[in-house]
């Protein structure tokens, strides 16, 4: 009993030790202050941080290395309780020097990239077929531009402000015009426009000479990868310039999109039996190979004419609850509610009415496949962005094709 006693009392004893050493304690250079701080510094992806931490850690451990190694009987405590051993803290560093420098490479590339770009838009077609561009027609450029594989344009977008501009890719078009899919605004093909549903980038453009250091709403760029209507290609919007990361300006990865990912078989009935025609609605688009070569939104394949649409008004079910319209008189004296065929935001984007849009396969898909993309009409926290007026994009589609 007194060899127990007196063992506990020296293990008691070696654990004060412990902690009487300097680079234990909880202060702001201490072991365990610095262990959280490259914790912190790892979930956030800061490799400059986690780097100085190291080199931190590595001058507090080498200083005490042969204090700690007086404790060696206590190696199995110290592993338990996270210590890290001088060659584990310098394998780290390694390895994080190594991301520092990575990450520079990549911060320089970046800013060269943003040099050599001459205008603030650049589309790039990065599929293994050509795309005719078209964008809406305020933007004081050719409507209609063609890209071979790998060929890029870079739009003439002037340094005043531009408000409400679209970019869309064309697909399968021949020498007349005529294309498969993305004719959706005059001329259209004899059989009438086709639907909106392309992979589109839409921006209103902030004046250049607008300050940058608080901007106001006037003085951002907004821009969104709208999918309300459907989707064709895959493709990034790649923000550059040295106000990224900062006023909620980020790149948008949609290079996940993938047309077999389509609903076959949307259930639109609302568990109706009067809606029992809607609960198998296949939102595929197929060209005349039967190919899948694009993806209508609910609410588009059911108030869009045949034969892409069902022709549906969108102020009547199921396409009410799917197209979510608003009408701004109602909202002003709070008489938007669905039996008046209206939609607030708030009805629109409530998840606990089976009915709602958010509950689709269709919304579900794409917030797997891209969550920085709009799904529905009132997808704002996910799909606007904002950026200063000296931020440039480039647009790429198929960005994952070598």
């Amino acid at each position: 009993m007194k060899k127990i006693l007196l063992s506990a009392l020296f293990f008691t004893c070696s654990i004060s030790n412990i902690y009487s050493l300097p680079i234990f304690g909880d202060k702001k250079d201490g072991y365990y202050y610095l262990i959280r701080e490259y914790n912190e510094a790892v979930g956030k992806n800061n490799f400059d941080h986690q780097k100085n931490i190291l080199l931190k850690l590595e001058k507090a451990i080498n200083s005490q290395e042969r204090e700690i190694e007086k404790l060696g009987y206590l190696k199995d405590y110290l592993a338990k309780a996270g210590y890290y051993p001088i060659k584990k803290v310098r394998e780290k560093l390694e390895h994080v020097e190594g991301l520092v420098k990575a990450s520079q490479k990549e911060k320089k590339s970046k800013e060269i990239s943003y040099e050599r770009q001459p205008t603030r838009l650049r589309v790039t077609n990065n599929c293994n077929f050509p795309l005719w561009m078209q964008s809406s027609d305020n933007v004081p450029d050719q409507r209609v531009v063609k890209l071979d594989k790998n060929a890029s344009y870079d739009y003439n977008i002037p340094n005043e402000r531009l408000e409400a501009t679209r970019f869309w890719p064309k697909i399968g078009c021949d020498a007349k015009g005529s294309c498969e899919l993305g004719q959706s605004v005059a001329p259209c093909p004899p059989g009438g426009c086709q639907p909106p549903i392309d992979s589109k980038f839409e921006a209103t453009w902030a004046a250049q000479d607008c300050p940058v250091d608080k901007p106001t709403a006037e003085c951002m760029t907004w821009y969104n990868a709208s999918q309300v209507d459907g989707y064709t290609l895959p493709f990034n919007i790649i923000a550059k310039g040295p106000d990224v990361g900062k006023f909620g300006c980020v790149s948008t990865d949609a290079s996940k999109l993938d047309l077999n990912s389509c609903p076959s078989n949307e259930d639109l009935s609302q568990g109706k039996k009067e809606l029992e025609q809607y609960k198998n609605v296949d939102l595929r688009i197929y060209d005349k190979n039967k190919k899948i070569i694009g993806c209508m939104a609910p609410c588009k394949k059911l108030n869009y004419p045949a034969p892409w649409g069902l022709g549906i008004d969108e102020k009547k079910e199921p396409a009410l609850r799917m197209c979510c319209p608003t009408d701004p008189a109602k909202l002003k004296n709070n008489t938007c509610t669905w039996a008046n065929e209206c939609a607030t935001p708030e009805a629109c984007s409530d998840k606990r009415d089976p009915a709602s849009v958010m509950n689709t396969k269709y919304v579900k898909a794409l917030h797997k496949m891209t969550p920085d993309v709009y799904a529905y009409a009132y997808d704002d926290a996910k799909g606007l962005h904002t950026c200063t007026g000296r931020t440039k994009f480039e647009l790429v589609f198929c960005p994952l094709n070598k």
